[in-house]
């Protein structure tokens, strides 16, 4: 079961989906679907202004843990050195999210 600074991290990132997601109108969301790559995916969703009011703070300073940061990131090197990509990326933005700004 996830702790709570773990769950913190799994609401902010559901929350910045959910801001974009709603910005993004039906007729859009069936073009988005049609998309080959990731990189026509970022650029469309880059496209939308809210995609840059995101909030890249956690609020919850108390969630900063250095020793947490430091296994997701080691996780996301043994994900990347396995080819998972996607995987990598989560566990490096979860690294992130954990790490002490002068950590």
């Amino acid at each position: 079961m996830a702790n709570d600074s773990e769950h913190d991290i799994g609401n902010y990132f559901r929350s910045n989906l959910l801001a974009v997601r709603n910005a993004i109108s039906q007729e859009d969301f069936k073009k988005f679907d049609g998309l080959r790559s990731n990189a026509d995916r970022v650029a469309f969703i880059l496209s939308y202004p809210e995609a840059h009011r995101l909030s890249l703070e956690v609020e919850n300073r108390e969630m900063k843990n250095n020793e947490k940061a430091l296994k997701f990131k080691d996780i996301g090197n043994k994900f990347f050195g396995q080819g998972e990509y996607p995987k990598a990326l989560e566990a490096y933005s979860n690294a992130v999210l954990f790490a002490p700004e002068n950590g």
